[in-house]
């Protein structure tokens, strides 16, 4: 009987211990007590909050509602199941743990279903940041700081660990959903600077920061304002439990610096997952991993399904680049069946200009050839069929796919400037990204002075000789100086033979002088830049790259005729003195004639 009076003893003065147990503040006066109707009374403003969100087409009424019933359902189950898990947790070590797990299986499985966009595996993988980082974090806090006896002691362990999950799920979320919003949205930048021949790091480290800024700021604000304008909720639950205000002040110190060290963690971790998941091992963006989240989709819902799937998943395999390929259709005969091939026509290469330089160099090799290229896309957007592939498991972008060109060949010598025609829609586009490594090809390849695409590891290799320039309007935060210092940082642009800063930024200068700009330009926001002043700028900067091969994609769409004839003149001497090959999409009849042979 001397050991179970112990226990009891010691099991009473834990609950005695606890702010939320615990009937007399530290002044002796009882507790005041919260009766069920008062709780109701007090959701009323929330409720009428959530009537003019409606009225007013905030579309925050559903958020609102779900937040009430999820808090008072939630926190009720709360207070039930933790009064047994106090009473035996401190005898059985294994159902703390468990308990633990469960919170941070819920927290996970709340915070990746906050973003904008999702992902394959979305929810296992946060859930894997997160609990690697709280791990870490609880040996750190409970091992060598607290050192409770027991060490899994719940009247600490439960407590700290929630409120840590707490702070991680905001953080997570919004860290997430911008490094996945700036994927998707963003991907004109991200292709950019991969077409210079970033990595697939390079050219989302801006993103990378601004996710990590987003999820950290508010924990780092709410650090700075913390006891001068608020009083936080554990300190608050300590003092009316009895504590001492300067030992409750010490607990909130405490617990303010595990919550930054234990979100920090995570963001990077959940951050670095988003980032390695938009890119395969090509150092290529893939936006169709990604789909758009439905957002009228209830979390319950979402949870269940993902319970699910943790609980039965699928069975799936990682795969290469060569069976992604093989993967988009199962067979010939079944792709024929479900892709479409436009009926408007087919892409067309008229060589426009030859250079001498191949005939005196004797030169048999080919400066690139394309063989046998196939190239399908989603008959639809990828992003919107997320609700689809919910509901039915089936991959639409799998098995409806539009078929744009196959068997298509291209062989060019240095210093040759081929057209690219054809009616819009026949994949003149996707051809040069394919080219460029910046979009998968189906089937085939493509051969850049006899090395095959199909054998570089490193695609950041093969985009250093290539140039591919888009005619849309560049969406760059900074001015072309800045883009110009970020190029000269890339590792491709810091090799022996690679222009250096002086020498980018010299050759782009003298080019948009000759084409009708001045120096004022580059020291010009992208913003502030008209479509023609930000087309000849970034045509510039990809000519003073020195690039091997020139891909215009429309580049001079948005020029008048003078500065089109000047940049014509430009890429024409660029072609014939130092060997580029140019292929050079373009539906304007005159500048066709004008680059016709002479």
């Amino acid at each position: 009987m001397g050991l179970e009076e112990t226990t009891e003893a010691a099991v009473q003065n834990t609950f005695e211990n606890l702010s939320m147990l615990s009937t007399t503040s530290q002044m002796g006066e009882p507790l005041v007590k919260l009766s069920v109707g008062t709780l109701f009374i007090s959701m009323i403003p929330l409720v009428i909050i959530a009537l003019i969100s409606r009225s007013t087409g905030l579309e925050l009424e559903i958020p609102i509602f779900v937040g009430i019933v999820r808090t008072f359902v939630q926190l009720s189950i709360l207070g039930l199941i933790l009064e047994p898990i106090f009473v035996l947790g401190l005898e059985r070590w294994w159902l703390i743990m468990l308990y633990v797990c469960f919170m941070v299986l819920l927290a996970s499985l709340d915070a990746a279903s906050r973003s904008k966009y999702s992902f394959k595996g979305q929810r296992s993988l946060t859930l894997v940041g997160m609990m690697l980082n709280m791990v870490i974090v609880s040996v750190f806090s409970f091992g060598f700081l607290i050192r409770s006896n027991p060490w899994w002691d719940p009247q600490y362990v439960i407590p700290i660990v929630g409120m840590l999950l707490g702070n991680m799920i905001n953080s997570v979320s919004l860290s997430m959903s911008a490094m996945l919003t700036s994927l998707v949205e963003q991907q004109r930048e991200i292709e950019l600077l991969l077409s210079f021949g970033a990595t697939s790091f390079e050219a989302s480290s801006r993103l990378i920061r601004e996710a990590v800024r987003t999820g950290a700021m508010p924990i780092l604000n709410s650090m700075c304002a913390i006891g001068l304008i608020s009083i936080p909720g554990m300190m608050t639950g300590q003092i009316l439990g009895g504590t001492s205000v300067m030992d409750a002040a010490q607990y909130q110190m405490l617990i303010m610096y595990l919550i930054v060290m234990c979100s920090f963690g995570t963001i990077l971790s959940v951050v670095w997952i988003t980032q390695r998941t938009g890119f395969d091992s090509f150092h290529m963006l893939r936006v169709d991993r990604f789909t758009k989240r439905d957002k009228n989709q209830q979390f319950i819902m979402r949870m269940s399904k993902a319970i699910g799937r943790c609980c039965c998943p699928k069975e799936e395999t990682l795969v290469g680049r060569e069976t992604e390929r093989k993967n988009l259709l199962d067979s010939d005969t079944d792709s024929q069946k479900s892709a479409y091939t436009s009926p408007k026509g087919s892409i067309e290469v008229t060589i426009m200009r030859q250079s001498s330089l191949n005939n005196a160099s004797g030169d048999s090799v080919p400066s690139l050839q394309v063989r046998n290229m196939k190239r399908t896309v989603p008959s639809s957007n990828p992003l919107q069929n997320a609700a689809s592939n919910d509901s039915t498991g089936i991959d639409i972008s799998e098995t409806s796919r539009r078929l744009l060109f196959q068997n298509f060949n291209l062989s060019i010598s240095a210093g040759t400037i081929a057209r690219i025609g054809g009616p819009s829609g026949v994949g003149k586009s996707q051809l040069l990204r394919g080219i460029a490594g910046l979009s998968p090809i189906d089937e085939g390849d493509v051969i850049l002075r006899g090395m095959p695409l199909s054998t570089f590891i490193d695609m950041t290799a093969w985009r250093e000789e290539i140039r591919y320039v888009t005619q849309y309007k560049i969406d760059l935060p900074g001015t072309p100086n800045d883009f110009l210092y970020r190029l000269s940082s890339l590792q491709v642009f810091k090799k022996a033979n690679a222009p250096t800063l002086e020498e980018l930024t010299l050759t782009t200068c003298n080019l948009l002088q000759s084409w009708g700009l001045d120096q004022s330009h580059l020291d010009t926001e992208w913003s502030m830049l008209s479509g023609g002043e930000g087309q000849r700028a970034i045509l510039a900067v990809a000519l003073a790259s020195r690039p091997k091969i020139l891909l215009l994609d429309e580049s001079t769409s948005g020029l008048d005729l003078d500065a089109k004839l000047q940049v014509e003149k430009s890429v024409e001497l660029v072609a014939a003195n130092s060997g580029a090959s140019v292929l050079w999409i373009t539906h304007d009849r005159d500048q066709i004639e004008r680059l016709g042979p002479s």
